[in-house]
């Protein structure tokens, strides 16, 4: 057994006990532990991922499928509205009557850039966040 596989194993036990322990799920305990190893293994071309324990394996009970946890596309929306270009790259959200895009923009003052929960998110319009984050 190779030192890697001998350290998966007892970082997968610690895992384990661990969310047992503390009535967690593995996976966060996991994450936590991963970081560690990443942090303390001098070796820096064979870094840890979470594959590197071996999680127990959950059945899958089709009595705890909730159908009305499948949403239509159209019924995922973020804070209560959708994307105003879903898809692509812009976090704005979408123009509605309730969240009209009739503010300026912070960082350009162009007029008519955000809505009101863009404004509360902190957001620029779209061509001053591609400069920010592009340079173009």
């Amino acid at each position: 057994m190779s030192d890697k596989e001998i350290i998966s194993k007892a970082m997968t036990d610690l895992a384990i006990a661990t969310a047992k322990v503390f009535d967690t799920d593995p996976f966060t305990i996991g994450s936590a532990i991963i970081d560690y190893l990443n942090t303390v293994d001098p070796r820096t071309d064979d870094e840890w991922t979470l594959d590197s324990i071996d999680f127990p394996k959950v059945k899958e009970d089709p009595s705890d499928y909730d159908e009305s946890l499948v949403y239509a596309d159209d019924d995922c929306l973020i804070d209560g509205v959708g994307f105003a270009d879903p898809g692509g790259e812009s976090a704005l959200r979408a123009a509605t009557a309730d969240n009209p895009r009739n503010l300026p923009c912070p960082t350009c003052s162009e007029p008519n850039r955000l809505t009101p929960i863009d404004r509360a998110r902190g957001y620029q319009c779209d061509e001053c966040a591609r400069q920010t984050e592009r340079g173009y």
